[in-house]
C-alpha cells in the first residue's frame, strides 16, 4: 500500500514536472527553466496540501514558520489550493469540446485568479510567498528525482 501511494506521489510530480509550462514539454527535469513558481507551475498548492506525505507536512510547518502565517492563512492557502485544483478538473473535463488555445486561455485565468488570490490574501508577504514556493519548488523536483533514481536502482 505505501510503494503504491509513494508511485502515485511520483507519479503526480512527474505530471507536475511536465505540466508546469507549455515549454518543458520533451525536456529532462534537468533543463527545466526555474522562473518563479506562482507563474510557470500550476497547482503546486494542491500539491504541497494536499499530498499526503511527512515531507510535505515538515514543508508546509517551515513555510508557516518562515512566513509567520497564521493557521488561518495556512488554512486558506490550502483551500486555495483545493479550489485552484476543482477549477482544473473543471476545465479538464470540456477539454474535448473546446479548442487548445480556449483551454489554454481558461487555464491561465485559473491561475491568474489564484495568484491575485494570494496576493489579496498575503499582502506584503505575496512576494515572500512566491519566493519561498520557488524555492521549495526546485529542491522539492531534485529531492523526488533522487529518490526516484534511487527507487529505480533497486
Amino acid at each position: 500500500m505505501r510503494r503504491r501511494f509513494t508511485l502515485f506521489l511520483l507519479l503526480t510530480l512527474v505530471v507536475a514536472l511536465f505540466a508546469s509550462g507549455s515549454t518543458v514539454l520533451g525536456k529532462a527535469p534537468e533543463v527545466i527553466e526555474k522562473d518563479s513558481a506562482l507563474t510557470k507551475n500550476k497547482e503546486l498548492l494542491y500539491y504541497l496540501f494536499w499530498t499526503q506525505d511527512q515531507k510535505l507536512e515538515k514543508d508546509i510547518a517551515d513555510l508557516q514558520a518562515s512566513l509567520r502565517l497564521s493557521d488561518e492563512q495556512v488554512a486558506a492557502l490550502k483551500n486555495l489550493g483545493l479550489e485552484e485544483h476543482q477549477s482544473s478538473v473543471g476545465l479538464q473535463t470540456q477539454a474535448q469540446k473546446i479548442t487548445v488555445q480556449s483551454f489554454n486561455k481558461q487555464a491561465e485565468t485559473i491561475f491568474e485568479q489564484r495568484n491575485r488570490s494570494l496576493e489579496k490574501m498575503l499582502g506584503d508577504q505575496y512576494e515572500a510567498f512566491g519566493e519561498w514556493l520557488t524555492k521549495w519548488w526546485e529542491s522539492e523536483r531534485e529531492y523526488r528525482m533522487a529518490w526516484f533514481k534511487h527507487e529505480i536502482g533497486k
